[in-house]
């Protein structure tokens, strides 16, 4: 069926520009679930464009269908990198290393001499098993002699962190979420000032009841934030928690941060499509320098990342 000019034209600007509007409406949104996880990523711009594409295919040119899509390519690209700041200079740099490893036991050895080679003054490991943080902390003990191995033995639980320093930790709390715990509040004993720290690692929201039980390690991050009897906090963990979340914005009321694509870590996808999920936000008072992805160590779903911090007050 042909269209005017006119008419095929206003077709093709609707969609140019409508999966970006549905996009930016549908991640205002907190529920049910599996919208929330949908619109986690802007990558759903380019099924809403092809889908829009399909119904009105009769419409436009070829020409007109591959500009759409180029646009709307560009648009993914746009949305799910205008969040990353430059690097910049620190005066007084710290840095910090985080990493999801999968519970990955095969390369533990590369992990602890890298670890052992580059200057870090914390690092937080998420998806560790009990074996893997044995073995780590008997090798890094040395170099890192304090460490919260995440065990509980009051309440019978083990969570799948470890966090390991140079220097010292203090009040130890976890707190629990249906018998388990997702997140461990600590003060991180730094010589320049002491760190209200927060390490977490909610369930990945697959279904409605690990979405619920993640929004409440949240809410328990919400609340050690607001509660804490120190005025500086840094928090540090896979969130499963995009950088496109409407939930960060509530969380992260005076705190800082820089994003940076960290998951999936595929080699069919390009790291400028993937998603922020594994943070680090400190108090605005400090502020970050940069945070990049560590290309050696490449064998979990997560990329490992550095955080450069400025820590002088």
């Amino acid at each position: 069926m042909a269209l005017s000019p006119k008419k095929s034209i206003t077709i093709t600007i609707v969609i140019m520009l409508l999966p970006s509007m549905i996009w930016f409406y549908f991640t205002g949104l907190y529920s049910p679930w599996w919208l929330e996880n949908l619109f986690s990523t802007p990558l759903i711009l380019i099924i809403i464009s092809l889908l829009l594409l399909l119904v009105f295919s009769v419409f436009i040119s070829l020409q007109q269908m591959i500009l759409c899509s180029i646009v709307n390519i560009f648009a993914v690209i746009l949305i799910d990198n205008s969040f990353m700041k430059d690097a910049s200079v620190c005066n007084d740099p710290l840095t910090f290393f985080q990493f999801n490893i999968k519970y990955n036991e095969e390369n533990l050895e590369d992990l602890a001499a890298y670890l052992i080679s580059t200057p870090y003054q914390l690092i937080a490991i998420q998806e560790i098993s009990p074996k893997a943080k044995s073995k780590l902390i008997a090798v890094l003990a040395p170099y890192f002699p304090y460490f919260i191995n995440g065990i509980e033995t009051k309440n019978k639980f083990n969570n799948d962190q470890l966090i390991l320093s140079v220097h010292p930790f203090s009040n130890v709390k976890y707190y629990t979420n249906q018998q388990s715990s997702f997140i461990t509040k600590s003060h991180w004993q730094h010589p320049i000032r002491k760190v209200n720290l927060l390490t977490l690692h909610p369930p990945s929201p697959r279904n409605r009841a690990l979405w619920e039980r993640r929004n409440k390690t949240l809410y328990q991050l919400k609340y050690a934030l607001t509660t804490s009897a120190l005025d500086f906090s840094i928090v540090i963990g896979d969130l499963n928690l995009s950088q496109h979340s409407i939930r960060l914005k509530d969380l992260m009321k005076g705190m800082d941060t820089s994003f940076v694509n960290s998951w999936p870590n595929k080699g069919y996808l390009p790291r400028f499509l993937g998603l922020s999920i594994d943070h680090f936000w400190l108090s605005d008072e400090a502020r970050i320098c940069e945070r990049k992805h560590i290309k050696k160590l490449d064998w979990s779903d997560h990329y490992a990342i550095k955080t450069t911090i400025d820590f002088t007050e």
